[in-house]
């Protein structure tokens, strides 16, 4: 049997652990970024079924999880009739900003499909914030909760992770996306609209779901929760637990099979989407935006006499002016910058003008630190201040005078209004309890009148502490009077049963609402007790004209495309119908139809019954009527998921006890134990140069054995590794320290590797050449942002080589020390974004200096140590670029340059591909024997050459690849079999050069001289040779019982043309 056969057998056989680890050996990824100290002191609180952990200013959202968290989980629990076996961790931050910075989930795998999910859910811990608005608060937990109880039903636990995962993969995506939407957020008023847009029915649930799979998953949940009832979602998930596949499961459930499950509930929706169809349509034009840029919010500068939008893209924040003839857009402010890797903070930045002077004034957040600059009119002149640090969030602001602002903002987690100087940078609040006030406007600048939203039950209540009364009423709209001893008042009240999500104040006698009425968004405009609705198709925001009278419409379709329609005042209020209240109970029920309610305008199903108005009959009065009676809209009310807030916690609170808090302490968890086959290059990979043996070893296959233990907030890290090559030559060992608590990350790790080699020597028999080498690393690392950061390394080492005695030579010869000390400074960007395995998209950049001297020798005749005066330093860079095309595949490039100088070198050799498992050398060119190398390395991809192909003390690679996955293109539901959903087929040119010094010369390149002598005679013999080598061909990538493999097979590539190809089997990623 021969050896390449004997290594695939041990690789199927020996385990089922996951190699993932990165080729290449220059390492990348994501940073967190720790701007100040809040994060530092944690608290704990326990309950039956729930752990809360929280920090100074987080306490009071804490306090609220503790009162809610255990009657939620009783509810999901319920539902999903599952019995965690693990407490839930909550993990509560005070806002958006602060999540910013913790470390968790560090080393999660972003894609483009989980980046923005909410909230982050890692093992059992939820990371939950703040954005000034509880009911917010309450859906994420719920949604948190969802996510981990679906986990735990199809994940299991660490024991049963590596059998309970597979059950999970084989799920499709629709399966979990869309149940947990349905759960969490309920079916929405635009569910139906976006399913009518993107869904041509003649295409199949199965089709339409590999497009859209969180529409169409959504739709299902629903259809099933209407049909059979909500025992329908316990059972299906408890049946494919078991069965372990979704098809059988379906069968024994429903008595069908999914085929047909799916077939009705095309039925269902065809009939559903003719019952509503709509043939209103309104001319638009289209707003032009950038890729993946959402509207946040819409203003009218009176200043300017034009709308301004506020945007968000992925992160990157912009104020926008809009031309209402064209629809384009100009850009007058842009702060952030985008990324798939943090939420997107829509909360900045806030505009407001101050129309005394004419100022402009935008507040933003730099580093956790909120700020104000001031404009003039032409925004050529501005300042900067920053707010003080008590004031932790703004969530709106408007002028007051010239020197003082007011704000909707919190310094004590919860949102009030303050009054804020701009020159003393003093505040008094005007408001301090627990409910939440938000989105401000004014009214009457001069009697000092504004307006807000809050939930809070009267105007006089002044609860400031979180007790038995939760700030979950709806939201409503009140006014401020700051001359009348701030007292506030009622402004208005919204329809029944509804909240206020937004508003803009028009005059004292209009203003456009924006409610929520489950599930239904209501638009409509009050006037005076009277509600005129103004419900388009799509209307996502709303702005007014105060000079022309105007009401800017803005939609939003399913492909987060927006355009706008602007329309008069008067014309609206002539256009569309009244909406009257009836306080009857038995009219608000007498319509229901599937579980949903149906309400015309006015909000009951009334077509021959009209209402008299006490503002007297327009002049057209036969004409609106006629209108009214023919254009009904209904509104619809998803029984399901009916959640009025007011009665939802009618029962008994878990009462917040604050002597049952304690100090958080560190704990730590074993986060990994493994054992695997693996070649990966460790610790840079530098092997000692000896004219006794050049060419370059690569690392034998051989048995790791790792344990890594972290901190439970992943602060710190603390990792041991063992590594047995399978020929039992030899040994590596490691053990490293990561602490990642403040701004400067710091990594120390120990290593010590034993190495054996044969070399020839003038007798019998040949000498073994030993060496061993101990190294302490010290890496700082100082994050810029989450995708820049500078690091610098420190490196202290000694080989020690050393021949077994085996003949008088070897006997005699006492070995050599050589003691070295060296500092790497690199700069890292990666904004890269895994697609799927092995498929990223963007750019990976690394440029790095080095430099290193062996201070210490020892002499082989004394054995003493004497001083060595060679320096070594090494210039690189590591490019890489992933672009993806035809939807699913990638074509990847990455550019390598590496370049030692100085006395001593470092010998690169060029070829082959990393994590060979049968590598071959290239002996035909030995490198120079009086160069002065302290090193060798191997520099890779350029497949089609055996390692060392070209050597020299710089290097150049180029290598492309085209990542084709198949498996994606050929079937549009999930595959059960790892190997064909990871199937992917590669297209690869690769290209190198190797030199000496530092600037490449090609002509001293080219020729190759061959050194060898005795005592009678010295041959140099200088050979002509292509110092460029370069290779093309294919190759397959997938990955087998947990271990990911490489098969590639390359053909050189010279002037000649083609030559006989090379085949490389390696395990582990590509670059």
């Amino acid at each position: 049997m021969n050896r390449s056969f004997l290594y695939l057998l041990f690789i199927v056989f020996w385990s089922q652990s996951k190699v993932t680890a990165q080729n290449a050996t220059e390492i990348f990824g994501k940073n967190k970024v720790q701007y100040n100290d809040d994060l530092q002191d944690w608290w704990v609180y326990e309950t039956n079924s729930v752990i809360y952990y929280w920090y100074g200013k987080s306490r009071q959202l804490a306090q609220f999880y503790i009162e809610i968290a255990e009657q939620e989980n009783t509810k999901i629990q319920t539902l999903f009739e599952y019995h965690l076996k693990e407490k839930i961790e909550l993990v509560i931050y005070s806002d958006l900003s602060d999540l910013y910075q913790t470390n968790l989930d560090l080393d999660a795998s972003y894609t483009s499909e989980n980046w923005s999910q909410e909230p982050k859910v890692t093992g059992q811990k939820i990371l939950l914030y703040f954005d000034g608005n509880h009911e917010h608060a309450i859906k994420l937990l719920q949604k948190g909760l969802i996510q981990i109880y679906f986990n735990a039903l199809f994940s299991g636990t660490n024991l049963q992770e590596v059998v309970q995962k597979v059950i999970s993969l084989k799920l499709p995506l629709w399966f979990e996306k869309g149940l947990i939407d349905y759960l969490g957020d309920g079916w929405e008023d635009n569910d139906l609209e976006v399913l009518g847009e993107t869904w041509n029915q003649k295409l199949s649930f199965r089709k339409y779901s590999a497009k859209y799979p969180s529409i169409a998953g959504k739709s299902f949940w629903r259809y099933l929760v209407l049909t059979y009832g909500d025992q329908i979602i316990s059972n299906w998930l408890y049946m494919i637990r078991i069965q372990k596949d979704i098809s059988q499961s379906t069968r024994l459930v429903f008595q069908l099979t999914l085929q047909n499950l799916q077939e009705d509930w095309k039925d269902y929706y065809i009939r559903e989407l003719q019952t509503n169809k709509s043939n209103q349509s309104i001319p638009t034009i289209k707003i032009k935006l950038k890729k993946e840029e959402q509207i946040i919010k819409v203003v009218f500068s009176k200043i300017d006499s034009n709308f301004l939008l506020i945007t968000n893209q992925n992160g990157c924040k912009r104020i926008k002016t809009l031309n209402t003839r064209s629809g384009k857009t100009k850009t007058i402010y842009k702060y952030g910058y985008r990324n798939k890797v943090t939420l997107p903070d829509f909360n900045y930045p806030i505009y407001f003008e101050n129309q005394i002077d004419k100022s402009i004034n935008i507040i933003d957040e730099r580093r956790n630190k909120p700020f104000i600059k001031s404009f003039n009119k032409n925004l050529n002149k501005s300042k900067k201040l920053y707010f003080p640090e008590d004031i932790e969030r703004i969530y709106d602001a408007i002028s007051m005078n010239q020197e003082s602002i007011i704000l909707s903002a919190t310094n004590n987690g919860f949102s009030d209004i303050f009054e804020y100087q701009l020159k003393s940078r003093t505040y008094k609040k005007w408001t301090d309890d627990i409910y939440d006030d938000l989105d401000l406007h004014t009214k009457d600048n001069i009697n000092s009148k504004f307006l807000f939203k809050s939930n809070r039950t009267d105007t006089i209540s002044k609860i400031n502490k979180i007790d038995s009364i939760l700030p979950l009423d709806p939201f409503q709209l009140y006014n401020f009077n700051n001359k009348l001893n701030s007292k506030i008042g009622n402004e208005l009240k919204v329809l029944k049963d509804a909240t206020l999500e937004s508003y803009s104040f028009i005059d004292t006698n209009y203003y456009v609402l924006k409610v929520n009425l489950k599930p239904n968004n209501i638009f409509y405009l009050y006037n005076n007790g009277k509600k005129i609705e103004m419900n388009v198709k799509q209307l996502d925001l709303v702005g007014f004209n105060t000079i022309q009278n105007e009401i800017l419409r803005i939609y939003k379709n399913t492909k987060n495309k927006y355009q706008f329609s602007l329309i008069e005042l008067k014309e609206l209020i002539l256009q569309n119908n009244l909406i009257e209240e009836i306080d009857s109970q038995e009219s608000l029920q007498q319509n229901r139809s599937d579980g949903e309610l149906y309400k015309t305008d006015s909000l009951v199903e009334s077509t021959n019954i009209h209402f008299i108005s006490k503002f007297g009959d327009p002049l057209n009065v036969k004409n609106i009527v006629q209108e009214f009676e023919n254009k009904t809209v209904k509104l619809k009310r998803d029984f399901h998921r009916n959640d009025t807030k007011a009665n939802i916690y009618s029962g008994t609170l878990n009462q917040f006890n604050s002597n049952l808090s304690i100090a958080y302490r560190n704990k730590f968890q074993i986060e990994e134990i493994s054992s695997t086959l693996n070649n990966d290059i460790l610790f840079g990979g530098l092997t000692t140069y000896s004219t006794l043996s050049q060419n370059y070893s690569p690392p034998p296959l051989g048995i790791l054995l790792k344990a890594r233990v972290k901190e439970l907030f992943e602060n710190y890290f603390i990792e041991v590794g063992v590594r047995i090559p399978t020929n039992l030559v030899g040994s590596e060992s490691y053990v490293k320290f990561d602490f990642f608590k403040k701004r400067w990350d710091h990594t120390m790790a120990f290593y010590r590797k034993v190495d054996r080699e044969i070399v020839p020597s003038l007798g019998i028999l040949d000498w073994q050449l030993t060496t061993k080498t101990l190294l302490v690393n010290y890496q700082i690392k100082y994050p810029w942002d989450i995708y820049k950061r500078f690091s610098l390394n420190t490196t202290i080492r000694n080989d020690h080589e050393y021949l077994k005695a085996i003949d008088k030579v070897s006997l005699d010869s006492a070995g050599r020390n050589i003691p070295l000390i060296g500092t790497r400074l690199e700069y890292v960007f990666d904004n890269s974004l895994d697609l799927s395995l092995n498929l990223k998209q963007g750019t990976q950049f690394k440029i790095f200096f080095e430099t290193a001297k062996r201070f210490l020798k020892s002499d082989e005749q004394s054995g003493k140590f004497i001083p060595f005066d060679g320096l070594l330093m090494v210039l690189g860079f590591d490019a890489r670029y992933h672009v993806p095309i035809l939807k699913h595949a990638t074509f990847s490039n990455r550019i390598f340059f590496n370049s030692s100088f100085g006395k001593d070198r470092i010998l690169s050799n060029v070829g082959g591909t990393e994590n060979w498992l049968l590598p071959k050398y290239n002996y035909e060119f030995q490198s120079n024997a009086n160069s002065n190398y302290a090193y060798s390395q191997l520099v890779t991809e350029v497949r089609g050459h055996p390692l060392g192909a070209r050597k020299g003390s710089s290097s150049l690679v180029w290598s492309s690849e085209f990542r084709f996955p198949i498996i994606q293109y050929l079937l549009t539901q999930n595959v059960k079999k790892s190997f064909l959903r990871n199937l992917i087929i590669v297209g690869f040119f690769d290209s190198g050069l190797s030199w000496n010094g530092f600037i490449p010369n090609i002509a001293e390149a080219q020729k190759f001289v061959y050194h060898n002598e005795n005592p009678a005679v010295i041959v140099d013999v200088i050979i002509n040779r292509n110092p460029i080598i370069s290779g093309t061909g294919i190759g397959i990538r997938s990955s087998l019982l947990g271990y990911y493999f490489r098969f590639d097979y390359g053909w050189p590539i010279d002037l000649k043309g083609f030559h006989k190809p090379l085949p490389h089997f390696s395990l582990g990623l590509d670059f």
